[in-house]
C-alpha cells in the first residue's frame, strides 16, 4: 500500500479514496473490455488484436487486485 499512498499524498487525495477507486476499476475492467470487444466485432467484424488486449487488461487488473491484497496483509 506504501506505493498507491504516496501517490495519494503526492496529488493530496486521501488514500483510501485511491484505494478503492483502483480497487473496483480491477474488478469492473475486464468485464468492460470484453463488452467494448463484444460491440466492436459486431458492427465491424472479428478483429485478432482484442484477444491479446482483452488478455493484457484482465492479466493486469488480477496484478493490481493481488498486489493490493498482498499489501492489505502486510499492512
Amino acid at each position: 500500500m506504501a506505493r498507491w499512498q504516496a501517490f495519494a499524498e503526492d496529488i493530496a487525495v486521501r488514500p483510501g479514496f485511491i484505494l478503492d477507486e483502483l480497487r473496483d476499476a480491477a474488478i469492473r475492467l475486464p468485464a468492460m473490455a470484453a463488452a467494448v470487444a463484444d460491440r466492436f466485432q459486431r458492427k465491424t467484424g472479428f478483429a485478432a488484436i482484442l484477444r491479446p488486449i482483452h488478455a493484457l487488461i484482465t492479466q493486469r487488473a488480477r496484478q493490481i487486485l493481488v498486489s493490493l491484497e498482498e499489501e492489505d496483509r502486510t499492512a
